[in-house]
């Protein structure tokens, strides 16, 4: 990999020889872009930031889901029933607020808390989160989906169309003031 490549869409080059770890990931829901994962020691604490490498070349991830968008312009796009729930976890993942990301989660685990929750929560975790039910009306999905989103869980209808974007159609707050864990971007 490249390592002015990647410093060349960063602020400044935190990226040096013999102090970046670099993951290339393939993504199932693309034919022809992969996520590379850059993580400097050149800073403290290390720095880790993602980009996705299209066949026209590098994007960032900043937080929002127009890079994501971008790669689906310059990339294949293989949206089936096999791939939209990884790639909705993906996109939803890639946009960042103050509360963390957004999370479509299909299975109940004890890593979506922070600490210990309490009894309670736990069987409110459990009943609610079950796996996403996906509908094909012409060349559109939709998705009833159950997504994490700060201390809340919701459960939410996606429209997914043909080019990648994906649209919240509707949301209902199921449960808050839930322990759960936020991802961040570093």
């Amino acid at each position: 990999m490249n390592l002015d490549a990647l410093n060349a869409l960063c602020a400044v080059p935190i990226f040096t020889e013999g102090r970046t770890h670099i993951d290339t990931l393939p993504l199932p829901f693309y034919k022809d872009v992969t996520l590379i994962r850059a993580q400097s020691f050149s800073t403290l604490p290390p720095v880790t930031l993602e980009f996705l490498s299209t066949p026209t070349g590098l994007l960032k991830l900043d937080g929002t889901r127009e890079p994501v968008y971008e790669a689906s312009r310059r990339g294949t796009l293989l949206i089936n029933e096999q791939t939209l729930v990884p790639y909705l976890t993906f996109i939803m993942g890639a946009v960042q607020t103050e509360e963390g990301s957004l999370r479509v989660v299909e299975h109940f685990t004890d890593e979506l808390f922070t600490g210990a929750p309490t009894a309670a929560a736990r069987k409110t975790l459990q009943r609610l989160i079950r796996p996403a039910q996906l509908t094909r009306t012409g060349d559109k999905w939709s998705v009833d989906a159950i997504v994490l989103y700060g201390a809340a869980i919701y459960q939410t209808q996606l429209e997914v169309l043909p080019d990648g974007e994906v649209n919240i159609i509707d949301e209902q707050l199921l449960a808050d003031n839930l322990p759960i864990r936020p991802i961040f971007l570093e």
